[in-house]
């Protein structure tokens, strides 16, 4: 590797790492005050509300250990955003299902994702931020073995 790309490899790091940072700090006191919940529960139910995914498969679109995973989705299940149950079709798959007051939380949780982020979005503009997006979808999918086979869910 060159200097350039030493330098290059350290700027992107921390790049990735403070803008994760930025949107976590924008987030975290409403997601700890409405639901006390991180952004990973959030992005979990989410999940639920909108994919077929079980908990494996969870794993992999996240990028989270099993039992991380676990954990957070017993979390939400304990806070009665979340049911797990077994699919009907395969006995051994369980199925994630945000609960009503679930969709409720994720209601709550999209009005305060789009009050924190709009105004940064908003600098950014349309295009810039539909480059960063193709960007970030291009940095994903560079790893195809460890990329998730899963787009990210769309809001119901």
């Amino acid at each position: 590797m060159q200097r350039s790309d030493s330098d290059l490899s350290r700027r992107y790091v921390h790049g990735v790492w403070n803008a994760m940072r930025q949107v976590d700090v924008l987030l975290e006191a409403a997601l700890q005050a409405d639901f006390g919940l991180d952004l990973t529960h959030a992005l979990m139910l989410e999940y639920a509300a909108h994919t077929d995914l079980g908990p494996s498969q969870l794993s992999v679109v996240m990028r989270l250990d099993d039992h991380t995973v676990s954990r957070a989705l017993g979390r939400l299940e304990r806070a009665g955003l979340l049911e797990r149950s077994i699919d009907k079709e395969d006995a051994r798959r369980r199925v994630l299902r945000a609960t009503p007051l679930g969709r409720s939380a994720l209601e709550r949780f999209h009005a305060h994702l789009a009050e924190a982020l709009s105004p940064l979005l908003r600098q950014l503009g349309h295009e810039r931020l539909e480059s960063l997006l193709q960007i970030l979808t291009l940095l994903v999918a560079a790893e195809p073995e460890r990329s998730p086979k899963v787009s990210p869910p769309a809001a119901g």
